[in-house]
């Protein structure tokens, strides 16, 4: 069963995060093609971390050794190269694409954040309990 966890993980944090992005794509859609375009790009750069990298630690979790924190800060890594090549695309834009794009970073990494650390407490405390 512990084979499926990080299945498990990648569906339940792919609707977290789809629901996200649509709740995002809703309210830019009457902006124009650039707020969509470049909120969407911060949107998709934080999922795919959020959930190849959740999925990747969920792998880990529990097991001895110091994988699981090389996970973590792999995926923080990540999450921080992606956010600056992202801005730095941005720079030629200017500022209608850097609001946009930072408001998709967020929308794709705060909701993804929240589900993995709600993940991680249970799955700590269904651990305590076995």
């Amino acid at each position: 069963m512990r084979e499926l966890e990080p299945l498990r993980y990648a569906l339940r944090s792919t609707a977290v995060a789809t629901a996200a992005g649509t709740l995002l794509l809703l309210l830019t859609l009457s902006r124009g093609q650039t707020v969509v375009g470049w909120s969407l790009l911060g949107w998709i750069l934080m999922t795919l971390v959020g959930v190849i990298g959740g999925s990747w630690m969920t792998a880990l979790h529990g097991r001895p050794g110091s994988a699981f924190i090389g996970a973590v800060l792999g995926c923080m890594l990540a999450r921080l190269v992606g956010s600056a090549l992202g801005a730095w695309a941005a720079i030629p834009t200017g500022i209608e694409a850097a609001r946009p794009y930072m408001v998709g970073l967020g929308v794709g990494y705060v909701p993804l954040q929240v589900f993995e650390a709600r993940w991680f407490l249970h799955r700590a405390h269904r651990r305590k309990e076995s």
